[in-house]
């Protein structure tokens, strides 16, 4: 499975769950050159000369876009690291870890780390100085500049689908990346207390569910060593806020 495409010039930057990032031809689709990380790779991007990558082994690592050539690793970071933008010489990486870091694309050394996430971070843009973040549960925006945030605007979070019945119960599916040792657990409610949860192997847990109609979960699993994806599909009542609780 490719996860992310970058396009430059006459060269096509692929990255996969095969934990390999490629350089393509464009025009004819051969192979440039081939540099194998270890783990899935999730996100790409280019900064000049250098290609970013981001995986599951929870580093960053530039590679010389001619080349594929490792020039340096990031490893701060303390889970998958999912997203990644660059402006101006400086790459701003997004984590499971709930932080976003901003790492000179020259050097590899960090220039500040965010940790004003509530949970993962699922994408991050840049624009004239300012760098948007979102996570499951808010957008905030930072200076690029320093990491000071400027401001948050809080939404319900983890809704991926959502439909409404006539019954005015909301079915909503929900999907996470996990790690292979850890489990994960789901809130439903004002109360702030957990409605339903899940283990690794997605036995559903159900403590104090009240207002909870049903609720199913499956693990999908990949091929990554560290990680894998829990689905839930729940039917609560419409008042209900769905908030993950990584554990």
């Amino acid at each position: 499975q490719v996860t992310a495409l970058v396009l430059a010039g006459t060269t096509l930057f692929s990255c996969s769950v095969d934990s390999t990032v490629r350089a393509l031809d464009a025009s004819t689709g051969n192979e440039r050159w081939c540099f194998r990380h270890t783990d899935i790779v999730n996100t790409l991007a280019l900064s000049q000369d250098v290609l970013c990558c981001g995986s599951d082994d929870e580093t960053v690592r530039a590679l010389d876009a001619k080349s594929g050539k490792e020039l340096w690793c990031f490893d701060g970071h303390r889970e998958s690291v999912e997203v990644l933008a660059v402006a101006d010489g400086i790459v701003y990486s997004g984590s499971i870890d709930r932080t976003m870091r901003a790492v000179d694309v020259a050097t590899g050394k960090q220039r500040w780390c965010f940790w004003g996430q509530t949970s993962s971070v699922t994408s991050v843009t840049v624009a004239e100085g300012v760098v948007y973040s979102c996570s499951l549960d808010s957008v905030r925006a930072v200076e690029a500049a320093t990491g000071k945030e400027m401001w948050c605007f809080e939404e319900n979070s983890g809704v991926v689908t959502a439909q409404i019945d006539t019954r005015q119960t909301i079915a909503a599916r929900w999907r996470h990346k996990v790690r292979k040792d850890r489990g994960m657990k789901l809130k439903a409610g004002a109360n702030g207390k957990a409605a339903v949860g899940t283990s690794n192997n997605g036995e559903v847990e159900k403590a104090g569910v009240g207002g909870v109609v049903a609720a199913t979960a499956a693990v999908v699993r990949s091929s990554s060593p560290r990680s894998d994806f829990i689905d839930l599909h729940l039917m609560l009542p419409l008042r209900y806020r769905i908030d993950p609780i990584i554990y």
